[in-house]
Protein backbone atom coordinates (compact mmCIF):
# COMPACT_ATOMS: atom_id res chain seq x y z
CA UNK A 1 0.00 0.00 0.00
CA UNK A 2 1.25 3.51 -0.71
CA UNK A 3 -0.40 6.21 1.28
CA UNK A 4 1.32 8.68 -1.59
CA UNK A 5 -0.15 6.75 -4.53
CA UNK A 6 -3.50 4.58 -3.12
CA UNK A 7 -4.94 1.66 -5.20
CA UNK A 8 -8.34 2.05 -6.14
CA UNK A 9 -9.60 -0.35 -3.97
CA UNK A 10 -7.84 0.91 -0.98
CA UNK A 11 -9.60 4.90 -1.95
CA UNK A 12 -13.05 2.34 -2.24
CA UNK A 13 -12.16 0.95 1.04
CA UNK A 14 -11.46 4.35 2.65
CA UNK A 15 -14.36 5.88 1.46
CA UNK A 16 -16.77 2.78 2.64
CA UNK A 17 -15.49 2.54 5.91
CA UNK A 18 -15.34 6.17 6.41
CA UNK A 19 -19.50 6.55 5.32
CA UNK A 20 -20.37 3.74 7.78
CA UNK A 21 -18.93 4.62 10.36
CA UNK A 22 -20.30 8.65 10.08
CA UNK A 23 -23.57 6.88 9.30
CA UNK A 24 -23.18 4.60 12.47
CA UNK A 25 -21.74 7.33 15.15
CA UNK A 26 -22.78 10.69 14.71
CA UNK A 27 -21.58 13.35 17.03
CA UNK A 28 -24.78 13.36 19.20
CA UNK A 29 -24.16 9.26 19.61
CA UNK A 30 -20.85 9.66 20.63
CA UNK A 31 -21.37 12.15 23.08
CA UNK A 32 -23.95 9.74 24.60
CA UNK A 33 -22.04 7.11 24.91
CA UNK A 34 -19.08 9.16 26.10
CA UNK A 35 -21.18 10.74 28.82
CA UNK A 36 -23.04 7.67 29.82
CA UNK A 37 -19.80 5.01 29.21
CA UNK A 38 -21.94 2.83 26.87
CA UNK A 39 -20.69 0.11 24.91
CA UNK A 40 -22.37 0.71 21.85
CA UNK A 41 -23.08 -2.74 21.32
CA UNK A 42 -26.07 -2.02 18.51
CA UNK A 43 -23.43 -0.32 16.50
CA UNK A 44 -20.68 -3.10 16.39
CA UNK A 45 -23.62 -5.60 15.59
CA UNK A 46 -23.91 -3.52 12.85
CA UNK A 47 -20.65 -3.46 11.50
CA UNK A 48 -20.54 -7.41 12.67
CA UNK A 49 -23.24 -7.53 9.86
CA UNK A 50 -21.80 -5.69 7.26
CA UNK A 51 -18.77 -7.64 7.77
CA UNK A 52 -16.46 -5.53 9.30
CA UNK A 53 -15.69 -8.04 12.19
CA UNK A 54 -13.91 -10.64 10.47
CA UNK A 55 -10.50 -9.40 10.10
CA UNK A 56 -7.84 -11.53 12.03
CA UNK A 57 -10.34 -13.87 11.32
CA UNK A 58 -10.42 -16.96 8.61
CA UNK A 59 -12.82 -17.27 6.57
CA UNK A 60 -13.56 -20.95 7.72
CA UNK A 61 -14.87 -19.09 10.83
CA UNK A 62 -16.92 -16.59 9.01
CA UNK A 63 -14.30 -14.01 8.46
CA UNK A 64 -12.51 -12.44 5.70
CA UNK A 65 -9.30 -13.51 6.44
CA UNK A 66 -5.68 -11.66 6.30
CA UNK A 67 -6.01 -8.32 5.53
CA UNK A 68 -4.14 -5.79 7.31
CA UNK A 69 -4.55 -2.61 5.47
CA UNK A 70 -8.03 -2.86 5.60
CA UNK A 71 -7.98 -3.20 9.10
CA UNK A 72 -5.66 -0.39 9.94
CA UNK A 73 -8.09 2.03 7.57
CA UNK A 74 -10.85 0.90 9.77
CA UNK A 75 -9.12 1.30 12.66
CA UNK A 76 -7.94 4.82 11.61
CA UNK A 77 -11.23 5.85 10.36
CA UNK A 78 -13.18 4.89 13.38
CA UNK A 79 -10.01 7.00 14.90
CA UNK A 80 -11.08 9.73 13.35
CA UNK A 81 -14.41 9.82 15.14
CA UNK A 82 -13.62 8.87 18.71
CA UNK A 83 -10.22 7.21 19.53
CA UNK A 84 -11.94 5.45 22.41
CA UNK A 85 -14.77 3.65 20.27
CA UNK A 86 -11.65 2.45 17.96
CA UNK A 87 -10.20 1.01 20.54
CA UNK A 88 -13.54 -1.25 21.81
CA UNK A 89 -13.74 -1.88 17.99
CA UNK A 90 -10.00 -2.92 17.73
CA UNK A 91 -9.26 -4.73 20.51
CA UNK A 92 -11.62 -7.64 20.13
CA UNK A 93 -9.91 -8.25 16.13
CA UNK A 94 -6.08 -8.03 17.42
CA UNK A 95 -6.93 -10.45 20.18
CA UNK A 96 -8.28 -12.40 17.49
CA UNK A 97 -5.60 -12.68 15.70
CA UNK A 98 -3.25 -13.93 18.34
CA UNK A 99 -5.82 -16.83 19.11
CA UNK A 100 -5.88 -17.63 15.77
CA UNK A 101 -1.98 -17.84 15.87
CA UNK A 102 -1.76 -19.65 18.84
CA UNK A 103 -4.80 -21.61 20.33
CA UNK A 104 -5.98 -25.12 19.34
CA UNK A 105 -8.32 -25.70 16.38
CA UNK A 106 -11.35 -26.19 19.24
CA UNK A 107 -10.77 -23.06 21.13
CA UNK A 108 -10.57 -21.24 17.22
CA UNK A 109 -13.84 -23.40 16.11
CA UNK A 110 -15.21 -21.96 19.50
CA UNK A 111 -14.74 -17.99 19.79
CA UNK A 112 -13.75 -16.88 16.39
CA UNK A 113 -16.94 -16.89 14.10
CA UNK A 114 -18.94 -15.53 17.64
CA UNK A 115 -16.40 -12.70 17.66
CA UNK A 116 -17.36 -11.91 13.58
CA UNK A 117 -21.12 -12.03 13.78
CA UNK A 118 -20.71 -9.91 17.35
CA UNK A 119 -21.77 -12.41 19.58
CA UNK A 120 -18.68 -12.22 21.79
CA UNK A 121 -15.82 -9.91 22.63
CA UNK A 122 -12.43 -10.59 23.04
CA UNK A 123 -10.16 -8.74 25.71
CA UNK A 124 -6.97 -8.73 26.81
CA UNK A 125 -5.38 -8.47 30.45
CA UNK A 126 -1.56 -8.37 31.47
CA UNK A 127 -1.08 -5.74 33.33
CA UNK A 128 -1.30 -6.02 37.13
CA UNK A 129 -0.65 -3.35 40.39
CA UNK A 130 2.39 -4.12 40.48
CA UNK A 131 3.53 -5.33 37.16
CA UNK A 132 2.61 -2.70 34.35
CA UNK A 133 5.89 -1.94 32.39
CA UNK A 134 7.39 -4.94 33.94
CA UNK A 135 5.00 -7.09 32.57
CA UNK A 136 7.43 -9.96 33.18
CA UNK A 137 6.58 -9.18 36.85
CA UNK A 138 3.38 -10.55 36.69
CA UNK A 139 1.98 -12.69 40.11
CA UNK A 140 -1.12 -14.30 39.04
CA UNK A 141 -1.05 -17.84 39.46
CA UNK A 142 -2.44 -20.66 37.59
CA UNK A 143 -2.22 -23.81 39.64
CA UNK A 144 -2.53 -27.59 37.73
CA UNK A 145 -5.55 -29.22 39.25
CA UNK A 146 -6.73 -32.82 38.08
CA UNK A 147 -9.48 -31.61 36.38
CA UNK A 148 -8.26 -28.54 34.71
CA UNK A 149 -7.04 -24.91 36.49
CA UNK A 150 -7.31 -22.68 39.23
CA UNK A 151 -6.02 -18.72 38.79
CA UNK A 152 -5.94 -16.24 41.93
CA UNK A 153 -4.84 -13.15 41.16
CA UNK A 154 -5.34 -9.22 39.83
CA UNK A 155 -5.53 -7.67 36.96
CA UNK A 156 -5.57 -3.80 36.40
CA UNK A 157 -6.79 -1.35 33.51
CA UNK A 158 -8.29 -4.19 31.71
CA UNK A 159 -10.47 -2.30 28.51
CA UNK A 160 -13.61 -4.09 27.53
CA UNK A 161 -13.54 -6.92 30.51
CA UNK A 162 -16.79 -5.46 31.89
CA UNK A 163 -18.73 -5.84 28.63
CA UNK A 164 -21.23 -8.67 28.73
CA UNK A 165 -20.26 -11.82 26.50
CA UNK A 166 -16.52 -11.27 26.85
CA UNK A 167 -13.54 -13.39 26.71
CA UNK A 168 -10.43 -12.45 28.28
CA UNK A 169 -7.24 -13.84 27.02
CA UNK A 170 -5.34 -13.26 30.51
CA UNK A 171 -1.46 -13.94 31.44
CA UNK A 172 -0.78 -15.93 34.35
CA UNK A 173 2.02 -18.04 35.50
CA UNK A 174 2.32 -21.16 35.48
CA UNK A 175 5.01 -24.04 36.89
CA UNK A 176 6.76 -26.40 34.61
CA UNK A 177 10.10 -28.08 35.47
CA UNK A 178 9.97 -26.38 38.43
CA UNK A 179 10.13 -23.32 36.51
CA UNK A 180 7.45 -20.20 36.35
CA UNK A 181 6.75 -18.41 33.09
CA UNK A 182 3.76 -16.99 31.83
CA UNK A 183 0.93 -18.90 29.92
CA UNK A 184 -2.35 -17.32 28.86
CA UNK A 185 -5.46 -18.34 29.31
CA UNK A 186 -9.26 -17.85 28.10
CA UNK A 187 -11.11 -16.55 30.88
CA UNK A 188 -15.49 -15.49 30.37
CA UNK A 189 -15.72 -12.24 32.62
CA UNK A 190 -18.82 -14.72 33.90
CA UNK A 191 -16.82 -17.12 34.97
CA UNK A 192 -17.28 -18.21 38.96
CA UNK A 193 -14.66 -16.53 40.82
CA UNK A 194 -14.27 -13.74 38.71
CA UNK A 195 -14.96 -9.82 40.02
CA UNK A 196 -14.83 -6.70 37.46
CA UNK A 197 -14.44 -3.25 39.00
CA UNK A 198 -14.60 -0.52 36.52
CA UNK A 199 -12.57 2.10 37.08
CA UNK A 200 -13.36 5.29 37.65
CA UNK A 201 -10.88 6.70 34.76
CA UNK A 202 -11.34 10.22 33.17
CA UNK A 203 -10.15 8.98 29.58
CA UNK A 204 -11.58 5.97 27.35
CA UNK A 205 -15.48 6.42 29.04
CA UNK A 206 -16.80 3.71 26.21
CA UNK A 207 -14.42 0.78 26.13
CA UNK A 208 -14.31 1.20 29.98
CA UNK A 209 -11.07 0.57 31.83
CA UNK A 210 -11.33 -2.04 34.77
CA UNK A 211 -9.70 -4.15 37.48
CA UNK A 212 -10.20 -7.89 37.41
CA UNK A 213 -9.88 -9.72 40.20
CA UNK A 214 -9.41 -13.78 40.46
CA UNK A 215 -10.68 -16.01 43.26
CA UNK A 216 -9.93 -19.33 42.92
CA UNK A 217 -11.17 -19.37 38.97
CA UNK A 218 -11.68 -22.41 38.18
CA UNK A 219 -11.08 -23.62 34.48
CA UNK A 220 -11.05 -26.41 32.54
CA UNK A 221 -7.66 -27.38 30.68
CA UNK A 222 -8.23 -26.70 27.53
CA UNK A 223 -8.81 -22.92 28.61
CA UNK A 224 -4.87 -23.25 28.41
CA UNK A 225 -3.78 -21.04 24.93
CA UNK A 226 -1.19 -22.98 23.08
CA UNK A 227 1.97 -24.77 25.36
CA UNK A 228 2.54 -24.19 28.97
CA UNK A 229 5.26 -21.24 29.78
CA UNK A 230 4.75 -19.83 26.36
CA UNK A 231 2.50 -16.95 27.11
CA UNK A 232 5.24 -14.24 27.03
CA UNK A 233 6.50 -15.08 23.31
CA UNK A 234 2.93 -15.31 22.17
CA UNK A 235 2.39 -11.89 23.99
CA UNK A 236 5.09 -10.12 21.98
CA UNK A 237 3.18 -11.02 19.08
CA UNK A 238 0.18 -9.58 20.19
CA UNK A 239 1.64 -6.78 20.96
CA UNK A 240 2.66 -5.80 17.76
CA UNK A 241 -0.36 -6.02 16.48
CA UNK A 242 -1.81 -3.83 19.06
CA UNK A 243 0.80 -1.11 18.52
CA UNK A 244 0.12 -1.21 15.22
CA UNK A 245 -3.92 -0.73 16.20
CA UNK A 246 -2.93 1.91 18.17
CA UNK A 247 -0.56 3.60 15.86
CA UNK A 248 -3.51 3.65 13.71
CA UNK A 249 -6.85 5.36 16.19
CA UNK A 250 -3.70 8.25 16.91
CA UNK A 251 -3.00 8.97 13.47
CA UNK A 252 -7.14 8.50 12.62
CA UNK A 253 -7.76 11.27 15.20
CA UNK A 254 -4.82 13.82 14.73
CA UNK A 255 -6.32 14.40 11.08
CA UNK A 256 -9.64 15.11 13.32
CA UNK A 257 -8.34 17.74 15.32
CA UNK A 258 -6.46 19.31 12.44
CA UNK A 259 -9.69 19.38 10.47
CA UNK A 260 -11.21 20.92 13.58
CA UNK A 261 -8.51 23.51 14.22
CA UNK A 262 -8.19 24.78 10.56
CA UNK A 263 -12.05 24.95 10.11
CA UNK A 264 -12.41 27.02 13.23
CA UNK A 265 -9.36 28.98 12.47
CA UNK A 266 -10.97 29.82 9.07
CA UNK A 267 -14.56 31.03 10.27
CA UNK A 268 -13.28 33.14 13.83
CA UNK A 269 -11.77 35.80 13.08
CA UNK A 270 -9.43 38.51 15.38
CA UNK A 271 -8.22 42.06 14.67
CA UNK A 272 -10.32 42.71 11.57
CA UNK A 273 -9.10 38.82 9.62
CA UNK A 274 -9.76 35.24 10.46
CA UNK A 275 -7.36 33.56 12.64
CA UNK A 276 -5.99 31.34 9.96
CA UNK A 277 -4.66 34.50 9.02
CA UNK A 278 -2.48 35.39 11.66
CA UNK A 279 1.04 33.68 11.27
CA UNK A 280 1.08 32.69 14.88
CA UNK A 281 -1.86 30.23 13.86
CA UNK A 282 -1.33 28.94 10.47
CA UNK A 283 2.28 27.92 11.42
CA UNK A 284 0.43 26.00 14.31
CA UNK A 285 -1.56 24.10 11.87
CA UNK A 286 1.50 23.73 9.19
CA UNK A 287 3.17 21.65 11.89
CA UNK A 288 -0.16 19.92 13.20
CA UNK A 289 -0.75 18.81 9.55
CA UNK A 290 3.33 17.74 9.18
CA UNK A 291 3.35 15.79 12.58
CA UNK A 292 -0.61 14.01 11.21
CA UNK A 293 0.94 13.12 7.55
CA UNK A 294 4.61 12.03 8.69
CA UNK A 295 2.83 9.59 11.57
CA UNK A 296 0.78 8.20 8.49
CA UNK A 297 3.46 7.61 6.47
CA UNK A 298 5.06 5.45 8.79
CA UNK A 299 2.08 3.87 10.20
CA UNK A 300 1.74 2.20 6.34
CA UNK A 301 5.34 1.42 5.85
CA UNK A 302 5.00 -0.29 8.82
CA UNK A 303 1.69 -2.13 7.38
CA UNK A 304 3.25 -2.76 3.80
CA UNK A 305 5.94 -4.44 5.54
CA UNK A 306 4.26 -6.82 8.24
CA UNK A 307 1.62 -7.49 5.14
CA UNK A 308 4.77 -9.51 3.34
CA UNK A 309 5.65 -11.48 6.09
CA UNK A 310 3.95 -14.47 8.30
CA UNK A 311 5.77 -14.18 11.20
CA UNK A 312 5.30 -11.13 12.85
CA UNK A 313 8.01 -12.45 16.11
CA UNK A 314 11.02 -10.58 14.91
CA UNK A 315 12.82 -8.22 16.66
CA UNK A 316 12.25 -5.79 13.88
CA UNK A 317 8.48 -6.01 13.00
CA UNK A 318 8.61 -5.50 17.06
CA UNK A 319 10.90 -2.44 16.41
CA UNK A 320 8.54 -0.99 13.64
CA UNK A 321 5.51 -1.56 15.20
CA UNK A 322 6.82 0.41 18.65
CA UNK A 323 8.23 3.38 16.72
CA UNK A 324 4.62 3.71 14.34
CA UNK A 325 2.98 4.21 17.79
CA UNK A 326 5.63 5.78 19.46
CA UNK A 327 6.07 8.57 17.23
CA UNK A 328 2.10 8.69 16.42
CA UNK A 329 0.96 8.46 20.16
CA UNK A 330 3.37 11.69 21.05
CA UNK A 331 2.43 13.66 17.77
CA UNK A 332 -0.99 13.36 18.70
CA UNK A 333 -0.37 14.67 22.53
CA UNK A 334 1.19 17.75 20.77
CA UNK A 335 -0.92 17.87 18.02
CA UNK A 336 -4.02 18.00 20.81
CA UNK A 337 -2.04 20.54 22.64
CA UNK A 338 -1.77 22.50 19.51
CA UNK A 339 -5.48 22.39 18.89
CA UNK A 340 -6.88 23.15 22.27
CA UNK A 341 -4.62 26.77 21.95
CA UNK A 342 -6.10 27.61 18.52
CA UNK A 343 -9.53 27.31 19.70
CA UNK A 344 -9.06 28.34 23.26
CA UNK A 345 -11.88 27.88 25.83
CA UNK A 346 -13.89 25.87 23.28
CA UNK A 347 -11.61 23.36 23.01
CA UNK A 348 -12.33 22.73 26.82
CA UNK A 349 -15.89 22.69 26.35
CA UNK A 350 -17.20 19.09 26.27
CA UNK A 351 -19.80 20.29 23.84
CA UNK A 352 -17.17 20.65 21.35
CA UNK A 353 -15.39 16.97 20.11
CA UNK A 354 -11.70 18.58 20.34
CA UNK A 355 -12.42 18.19 24.47
CA UNK A 356 -12.88 14.65 24.09
CA UNK A 357 -10.37 14.03 21.13
CA UNK A 358 -7.80 15.91 23.87
CA UNK A 359 -8.62 13.94 26.70
CA UNK A 360 -8.23 10.90 25.48
CA UNK A 361 -5.16 11.69 23.40
CA UNK A 362 -3.24 11.51 27.03
CA UNK A 363 -4.02 8.04 27.50
CA UNK A 364 -1.73 8.04 24.33
CA UNK A 365 1.72 7.66 25.44
CA UNK A 366 0.85 5.72 28.49
CA UNK A 367 -1.92 2.81 26.69
CA UNK A 368 -0.21 -0.26 24.15
CA UNK A 369 3.19 0.17 26.30
CA UNK A 370 4.44 3.46 27.35
CA UNK A 371 7.01 6.14 25.60
CA UNK A 372 9.80 4.94 27.54
CA UNK A 373 9.35 1.06 26.80
CA UNK A 374 8.44 1.81 23.26
CA UNK A 375 12.27 3.55 23.28
CA UNK A 376 13.85 0.94 25.45
CA UNK A 377 12.69 -1.64 23.13
CA UNK A 378 13.28 0.49 19.65
CA UNK A 379 16.97 1.17 21.23
CA UNK A 380 17.51 -2.76 21.50
CA UNK A 381 16.58 -3.66 18.67
CA UNK A 382 19.04 -1.09 16.93
CA UNK A 383 21.95 -1.95 19.60
CA UNK A 384 21.18 -6.15 18.20
CA UNK A 385 21.36 -4.50 14.53
CA UNK A 386 25.36 -3.19 15.15
CA UNK A 387 26.38 -6.66 16.91
CA UNK A 388 24.73 -8.46 14.00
Amino acid sequence: MSMINPTSDEIDIRSTVRSLMCDLFPETRVRELDDTGQYPLREMQELAKAGWLGFHIPERFGGVGPSLTSYVIAVEELGRISTDISTAYALPLFVAATIDKFASEEQRERLLPAVARGERRLSFSLSEPGAGSDATNISTMARRVDDGWVLTGRKIFSTLAHVEGTTMLLAALTEHEDVRRSSLFLVPNDAEGVEINRLDINSYRISGTNEVVLEEVHLPYDALVGEVGTGWESCQYHLSVERLSSAARWVGVMDAMVDLATRYATERSSFGKPLIKHQAVGFKLVDMSMQARAARLMLYETVDRMSALDDWHSIEIRRDAAMAKLFASESAQEVARQATQVLGGYGLDSSFPLERHARNARVATIGSGTSEMQRILISRSMAESVRG
